[in-house]
């Protein structure tokens, strides 16, 4: 339920939304391979201090190297987003619908999710979006650290790890 009321969170901020679609679709199934564009140059934390100066710090400010490798392995299970849990905006979309959409060559933007996880008793979330076409491959990855302050989350790590 936790992961639900934080991506109804995410897309009703407008955060993550592209090119201003007033609806989101999301890939049902996470896709752990999205986490293995992280460990080919960011297996420790402090690798990821090395990328740029960020606004808010650097991420080893807000993220330990225990609660990296948390990250690691839990954004790695197999998770499934329930469309019963979401807004009306965000349509989940099957394996199924997405390979009939390729089959007939219909244009899509869609979203595919790590499995959201929550870092010092929810204190942070990290989440790997990364954002697709079909049928001509288009989009990228990045990575979201976001920490709740009362009742809302705030941006504190935003890296872009691959563009297509």
């Amino acid at each position: 339920m936790e992961t639900h009321n934080f991506l109804n969170w995410l897309y009703s901020t407008n955060h993550l939304e592209s090119l201003g679609d007033t609806v989101v679709y999301l890939k049902m199934e996470s896709d752990s391979s999205l986490v293995e564009i992280l460990l080919d140059d960011y297996s420790r934390v402090d690798d990821l201090d090395q990328i740029r100066n960020f606004e808010n710090g650097q991420v080893s400010d807000y993220i330990a190297q225990r609660s990296w490798e948390q990250f690691i392995s839990q954004t790695s299970e197999p998770y499934l987003f329930d469309s019963s849990l979401l807004n009306n905006h965000i349509r989940v979309l099957s394996n199924e619908t997405l390979s009939t959409f390729k089959e007939e060559s219909k244009e899509i933007v869609y979203k595919v999710l790590s499995k959201p996880v929550f870092l010092n008793e929810g204190k942070y979330c990290g989440v790997i979006v990364s954002t697709q076409c079909s049928p001509i491959p288009c989009g990228g990855s990045s990575l979201f650290f976001f920490e709740k302050t009362g009742d809302t989350w705030l941006s504190r790590v935003s890296i872009t790890l691959i563009i297509v």
